[in-house]
C-alpha cells in the first residue's frame, strides 16, 4: 500500500515538472510574421479572395499551435474583415463555426473575432445580418468567456423584433438572459440591461415578470452619486410608475416620483424639480387614507419647495385641515392646474383621475364629519357631501369596511352614529380607569407635599 502511494506521488511530481517546463518554454512569437503577411493577404483578398482566405487559415493554425494569442487574434479579425469587405457572409458564417471547433483555439482570440463581427451588423442587409446573428448566437451559447457579447447580441435581436411589432418574442428572448450573474459586465451596463428587460415586459403587459425583474436591481446601485447612475435611477422609477399605474397604486407612484424628486440632477433644474413635486403632491392626494399616506402628506406640507407652487401648497393644506371641501369649488379651483400635468393628457386617464379625486374628497369630508359629530341625520350628511342618500350610505359603508371610520346607520330613524354606544361594562371600566388616575395623582401630590415639609424642617434646623 505504501509503495503504491509513493509511486503515485512520484508520477504527480514528474507531471508537475513537465507542466513547469512547458510554462518556461512559453508561447512562440509570430508578431513579426503576422505584421508582414497580413497587409499582403488583405490586399490579395481584393483580387483572389479564396486564395487569401486559405493562406490566412494556414497562418491561423501556425499562430494557434504556437499559442500566440495576440497574433491569432489579428489573423481571426483579418478573416472577418476580408469576408465583410467582400460581402462573403456565407463564407464568414461557415468559418466562424469551424474556428470555434478548432482544437486548442485561444478563447481571447475568439472573443475578439466575435466583437469584430458584431461591429459589422449595422452595416449589413437584413437577411445577412440575421444569418450572422444566428451563427454567432449558436456558437457562443453556453460559453462563459463570451457571455457579455451574447447578451449584447440578444438585446440587439430583441430591439429588431420590437421594431417588427413582435413584442412577445422580443420579451421572451430578452428575459432569458440572466445578466445579474455576469461577472464580466460592468455595473452600469448590467443595470441598463435589466431596465431594458423591464421596459419590454411592460410593453408586453407582463406585469408579474416586470416586478420580479425590478428586484434584481439593488437599491444601493441607484444611490450611486455618479451622474450616469442618477439617470438610471430616474429611468428605473419612471418604469416603476408605469408598473404601479396599471394597478392604480397611487401611494407607490407618489413614492417613485419622490425618488426622482430627490435625485441631485433633478434638483439642479428648477422646472424639473417643481414639475416632479407637483406629481408627488397629486398622487399623495389620490392615495387611499392610511397612516402611511397621512405621514407622507404631513411631511410633504413641510417641504419648502412646495411654497414655490402656491396652488399645490394650498392643495396639500386642504387635505390636512379638518374642514369639509366643496367638490364643485375644488374642481373649478384646480381643474386648470391639473390639466397642465402630463398624466391628465389622455381622456380615459383624465376621467379616471378625476373620479379618484372625487372619491378622495368624499372620504376626506366623511372623516371630518366623523371627527366633529357623534350623530348626524342622513339628510344633513348628504348635504355636506353633496351626494344623494344612497351614495352617502355606500361611501360610509366602504370606509367602515376599510376600518377608516366607525359608523352605524339607522335607516328607520335616518341617522348615522359615528360613536360606539357604551355598554354598562364600558362605562364601569372607564370610571374605574378615571378613579385609578385620580388616586395616583393624589398619591403623588401627597408625596411631594411631604417632601417639601421635610426640606423645610431641615432648613429650619440648620438655622
Amino acid at each position: 500500500m505504501a509503495e503504491a502511494t509513493k509511486e503515485a506521488k512520484d508520477k504527480a511530481k514528474d507531471k508537475g515538472k513537465e507542466i513547469l517546463e512547458g510554462a518556461k518554454r512559453g508561447s512562440q512569437d509570430f508578431s513579426a510574421l503576422v505584421d508582414e503577411r497580413l497587409p499582403e493577404l488583405i490586399k490579395l483578398a481584393e483580387m483572389k479572395f479564396d486564395s487569401a482566405l486559405e493562406q490566412l487559415l494556414v497562418l491561423e493554425k501556425k499562430t494557434r499551435t504556437g499559442e500566440d494569442m495576440s497574433s491569432t487574434s489579428k489573423v481571426l479579425e483579418a478573416i472577418a474583415d476580408i469576408c465583410h469587405k467582400a460581402k462573403e457572409y456565407k463564407t464568414l458564417n461557415e468559418n466562424i463555426v469551424q474556428l470555434f471547433k478548432r482544437r486548442g483555439i485561444i478563447k481571447e482570440s475568439l472573443k475578439r473575432m466575435v466583437k469584430r463581427c458584431i461591429s459589422f451588423l449595422d452595416e449589413m442587409g437584413y437577411d445577412d445580418m440575421m444569418a450572422l446573428m444566428d451563427t454567432l448566437l449558436s456558437v457562443i451559447d453556453g460559453r462563459i468567456f463570451v457571455e457579455k457579447q451574447r447578451a449584447r447580441l440578444v438585446l440587439k435581436l430583441a430591439h429588431i423584433r420590437e421594431k417588427e411589432g413582435k413584442i412577445s418574442e422580443a420579451a421572451k428572448i430578452l428575459q432569458e438572459v440572466q445578466v445579474e450573474t455576469f461577472g464580466a459586465m460592468k455595473k452600469k451596463e448590467k443595470t441598463e440591461y435589466i431596465l431594458e428587460q423591464m421596459r419590454v415586459c411592460l410593453l408586453k403587459k407582463d406585469f408579474v415578470r416586470t416586478q420580479i425583474i425590478s428586484k434584481k436591481i439593488h437599491p444601493k446601485v441607484l444611490q450611486d452619486p455618479a451622474v450616469e447612475f442618477q439617470k438610471l435611477k430616474i429611468r428605473f422609477n419612471e418604469l416603476m410608475v408605469q408598473y404601479y399605474a396599471q394597478a392604480h397604486n397611487h401611494i407607490e407612484i407618489a413614492k417613485a416620483y419622490h425618488q426622482i424628486y430627490e435625485t441631485p440632477i433633478i434638483r439642479e433644474s428648477q422646472d424639473s424639480l417643481l414639475g416632479t413635486l407637483k406629481l408627488v403632491a397629486l398622487f399623495v392626494i389620490l392615495s387611499e387614507k392610511t397612516n402611511e399616506q397621512s405621514d407622507f402628506l404631513h411631511r410633504l406640507a413641510l417641504d419648502v419647495n412646495l411654497l414655490k407652487i402656491p396652488e399645490y401648497h394650498r392643495l396639500v393644506n386642504l387635505f390636512i385641515t379638518k374642514e369639509v371641501l366643496n367638490l364643485s369649488e375644488f374642481k373649478n379651483d384646480f381643474q386648470g392646474e391639473f390639466s397642465a400635468l402630463p398624466v391628465f393628457k389622455g381622456k380615459e386617464e383624465s376621467d379616471h383621475l378625476w373620479k379618484e379625486i372625487h372619491l378622495r374628497v368624499i372620504e376626506h369630508n366623511l372623516q371630518v364629519v366623523a371627527d366633529y359629530y357623534k350623530v348626524i341625520t342622513t339628510k344633513r350628511l348628504s348635504q355636506l357631501l353633496h351626494l344623494n342618500e344612497n351614495e352617502t350610505e355606500k361611501h360610509v359603508s366602504q370606509l367602515v369596511v376599510k376600518g377608516t371610520i366607525y359608523a352605524k346607520i339607522d335607516r328607520p330613524r335616518g341617522v348615522v352614529a359615528f360613536r360606539k354606544t357604551e355598554t354598562p361594562n364600558d362605562v364601569l371600566n372607564k370610571w374605574s380607569s378615571d378613579i385609578d388616575s385620580l388616586l395616583s395623582l393624589v398619591e403623588n401630590t401627597v408625596h411631594l407635599i411631604q417632601r417639601e415639609h421635610m426640606v423645610h424642617k431641615v432648613a429650619v434646623a440648620a438655622d
